[in-house]
Order: structure tokens, then sequence, then C-alpha cells
């Protein structure tokens, strides 16, 4: 590969760069998803909504937690978190992105199955 090919492509790969950096500073819908389906996070709900970002993709849903010292913060969950979540109630979410929040106590899907399978066996 000549010397100019690869300074054209190096020229490339940075401007590409540059721009997928601007449009996600301009645009945090477009990563804050990703982020809040990762990080940890605790608080009442005090609102639930959904809205359309980005036609042809479905729905964005997200949820406004108040932490206790009053903060609130918009956090946006998949379907089952958002279908967790009730207006009022306190929810958690562990770290990790197989988590969804849901209020204390309550079986995750798989923890749920596991109590059928036993039961069953038990039966």
């Amino acid at each position: 590969m000549s010397a100019a090919i690869g300074r054209y492509l190096t020229r490339r790969f940075f401007s590409y760069a540059l721009m997928i950096a601007v449009l996600l500073a301009v645009r945090p819908w477009l990563w804050q998803g990703v982020r809040d389906a990762y990080v940890g996070y605790s608080g009442t709900v005090v609102a639930k909504g959904d809205y359309l970002w980005i036609p042809f993709r479905g729905p964005d849903w997200y949820i406004i937690l108040q932490d206790s010292h009053g903060r609130r913060t918009k956090r946006y969950v998949s379907a089952i978190g958002y279908g967790y979540c009730n207006v009022g109630s306190y929810v958690v979410k562990k770290k990790g992105l197989g988590e969804f929040p849901r209020t204390p106590g309550d079986l995750t899907p798989r923890e749920f199955e596991q109590l059928v399978r036993r039961k069953q066996k038990q039966k």
C-alpha cells in the first residue's frame, strides 16, 4: 500500500470518527439508553412515559426517578422494565446489562422460572 493511500485512509477514519463524536454529543438520546441499561440506580418512580425519536424503531420508554436527596433523573428502560415500574413505587436496578428496575424482593423472570420448576418437581 502506498503512503498516499495510507494517509487518505487515516484521514478518512479520523474524519468519520469526528463526525460520529459530534453526532453523539448533539443527539444524547442515541447513547443514553445504552448507558442506562448498564448502570445501577434506585429511587421512587415519579412519572413514566414513552416517545418516538427515531421512526421505524419503536418507542423509547423512560421512567423519572426521585432519589432520597430529591433529585430527579430520567432513565431509559426496556419494555420489561417499563412494565415492572409503577408510579409511586420504589425501584432498584442492579448494575449490568441483563438487569431491569424492579421493586426490592421481586423475582426476576429466571428466578420465577426456577421456582416454578422446583414446585413442579416437588409434586
